[in-house]
């Protein structure tokens, strides 16, 4: 008889239906999605910081700080005063919000989402000037960088798996990526440009940049004068936005070329601009690469840790 109760107890211990789901609300943890939304090749995701203020947040590896918040908005949500003082620099003003403990370590949660995280590098910038109302900060490398990032551009999401514990289950390419620094901020990748006019092809290393906007790669002036790519016939003012986060005046020419070439796959067409500014990052930086990019392929995985991007198979 007490043979007869063991297997009844057994069965129903592997029939219970609540072990069932505390396993699949466990898997759960180790991915997290985030409804996205895509406006100019930027990406916004909805966020609350200190459990009550909403607002739309830019990813952006190529910024520095867990939080990039803009100066309007924190004046109107009342955790920065204005100082008209010409003391107030901007290491002042982030010292201030840092001393009276407005944002730092505080929490930063993700809607629709159980992924949180804490606000401890904060940097403090007039982005109302770049994207107005659309976005009041910057989501940065720091929180970036602890996540395989998969972007769904078809579904408008974005998927941030813990590295440890996601597997893939589809064939993907991949394309490395090189770390430029110590601290693993920022990352550059090999990329072929393939003019039009008969010039030839020359190589160049981009950043990989998901904060980068626009409908086109930029080339600065230096890259420009390298390689005579003024004597591309097919040239068109490119008029100036004014919209760089250096406040610098930008100058130059849009056009289309023949192809560039990332890794094992070629994109034709490209919009490229060409800048003939003088001076300030559009004279001197690498071209950056976003989502105006990334997208042509759907969907992508970035892998900071790994120094990889994944392209899966189609």
């Amino acid at each position: 008889m007490w043979k007869l109760l063991v297997l009844i107890l057994l069965f129903i211990g592997c029939n219970n239906p609540q072990k069932k789901t505390k396993a699949v609300s466990s898997a759960k943890r180790f991915s997290d999605t985030l409804e996205m939304k895509i406006d100019e090749n930027h990406l916004f995701v909805p966020v609350v910081l200190n459990d009550t203020i909403k607002a739309n947040f830019i990813l952006d590896n190529m910024s520095y700080g867990t939080l990039s918040l803009d100066s309007t908005f924190l004046v109107e949500k009342r955790l920065m005063r204005i100082d008209t003082t010409l003391k107030d620099i901007r290491k002042k003003r982030i010292n201030y919000i840092n001393q009276l403990n407005i944002v730092h370590d505080r929490p930063i949660k993700f809607n629709s989402s159980t992924i949180q995280d804490t606000s401890r590098q904060n940097d403090i910038f007039d982005l109302k000037r770049i994207v107005g109302n659309k976005a009041q900060g910057l989501i940065g490398m720091p929180f970036l960088k602890k996540y395989l990032i998969e972007i769904d551009y078809m579904n408008n999401k974005i998927i941030l798996h813990q590295p440890k514990f996601h597997k893939h289950k589809e064939l993907l390419d991949t394309i490395s990526i090189i770390p430029q620094d110590k601290q693993r901020m920022a990352f550059k990748v090999n990329i072929t440009f393939n003019p039009s006019g008969g010039l030839p092809p020359f190589k160049e290393n981009c950043f990989i940049d998901l904060g980068a906007g626009g409908n086109a790669i930029s080339l600065s002036t230096r890259i420009v004068l390298k390689h005579k790519l003024l004597d591309i016939k097919t040239l068109s003012p490119r008029p100036s936005t004014g919209k760089v986060f250096s406040k610098e005046i930008v100058t130059g020419f849009t056009t289309k070329f023949k192809s560039i070439q990332l890794g094992k796959f070629r994109i034709d067409s490209p919009i490229i601009n060409l800048n003939t500014s003088q001076k300030g990052m559009s004279a001197t930086m690498p071209p950056m690469l976003g989502s105006y990019l990334f997208k042509r392929f759907g969907r992508i995985f970035i892998d900071f840790r790994n120094n990889a991007i994944y392209i899966p198979k189609k």
